[in-house]
């Protein structure tokens, strides 16, 4: 997954490409064009390789679409209502299961309500995903603001130097390449952090494993606008790795943390919310603007030390996930205290 997140990272260096083409005569409005046609591919995938009705959960066992599967459009719709009626008979031999378990004594000790799957209202105004929107609205609110800065600062900080912003900018882009390659290390700290402890499930043991993780992410983003925000021109190369290797981790952190904290059912509805609103971070960038140019004489400075300070609130989302698990093990323990006893 991170390494998925980290690839669409680094693909902003087709604008690296699109810059290097303009120099060399391709004007941008072919170069936009030309991606426009691209798109239209991924169109077509939607309309004639997505299955005609919805994706059953879980997954049956054969379940394929595509233009592969044997017996053209018609067969897949049938098949599809053979996945529905397979799925509605898993629902309920795993509701009878679960009414077999809560009429077993020693499964109340444990909570069955921590067994039973969250409704998705319950998920969306949860404590967990309200701080890991504000994490995400947070990070993505200062990579943001700094996309749309970096000329300036660059031609700040060069006097006006065109042929040094040119290196700068060409460099950044060439940096976009290799944000692959930095978006595995958060899974790499996740995945040796999640051994189980004593009694301790599954869910539990990888929320704790993500709070280094959390805490990383959200160090990055703070060193990165410090860097920034710094006026010297050789610090800028540090700024360029630190947001290419924040930007891809980010989202690998992001869409793993919903998939370890809620239900695998409401995985796309819960990402798709999360990354819409914020989007809607975008929109303060119109005001930013206007403050700089008209009443800051064009100078981010203060800005920037504004936007320093807002990325600390990227530190409450894994105290908050430190605090919970702790919460948790402490449930835990308790219960096992009332066993005993």
């Amino acid at each position: 997954m991170t390494v998925y997140s980290g690839a669409y990272g680094s693909s902003a260096v087709v604008f690296l490409f699109i810059k290097l083409l303009h120099e060399g005569g391709v004007s941008f409005h072919g170069s936009f064009l030309f991606l426009t046609l691209c798109s239209v591919g991924l169109l077509l995938c939607t309309l004639f390789l997505m299955p005609m009705g919805h994706i059953p959960y879980p997954l049956p066992e054969n379940f394929t679409y595509g233009l592969g599967c044997p017996g053209g459009r018609r067969q897949r719709v049938e098949d599809e209502g053979q996945w529905e009626e397979i799925t509605k008979l898993e629902f309920d031999r795993n509701q009878k299961d679960k009414r077999i378990e809560a009429s077993d004594p020693s499964t109340r000790l444990h909570g069955p309500k921590q067994e039973k799957e969250a409704i998705f209202w319950s998920c969306l105004f949860s404590w967990l995903f309200l701080w890991h929107l504000v994490w995400l609205v947070t990070s993505v609110f200062c990579h943001s603001f700094y996309l749309a800065q970096v000329n300036p600062i660059l031609t700040q900080l060069t006097d006006n130097d065109q042929n040094m912003v040119s290196h700068y900018t060409n460099v950044f882009a060439y940096i976009q390449m290799y944000g692959v390659f930095f978006a595995p290390l958060t899974a790499v700290i996740m995945d040796r952090h999640k051994q189980l402890a004593p009694g301790e499930s599954k869910r539990e043991a990888k929320l704790r494993s993500s709070s280094p993780a959390l805490v990383l992410t959200s160090l990055q983003c703070f060193l990165f606008c410090v860097c920034f925000t710094t006026p010297v021109l050789p610090l800028q190369y540090l700024t360029f790795i630190l947001q290419v290797a924040n930007s891809t981790s980010l989202y690998g952190v992001l869409n793993t943390f919903i998939y370890i904290a809620f239900p695998a059912s409401h995985f796309g509805k819960l990402s798709g919310v999360i990354m819409s609103l914020s989007g809607l971070v975008l929109l303060l960038h119109f005001p930013i603007q206007y403050l700089i140019q008209n009443q800051l004489h064009g100078d981010p400075l203060y800005v920037n030390l504004g936007v320093t300070l807002v990325s600390l609130l990227m530190f409450c989302h894994p105290l908050h996930v430190i605090f919970y698990c702790r919460k948790l093990a402490q449930q835990r323990k308790t219960g096992k205290q009332e066993f005993n006893a």
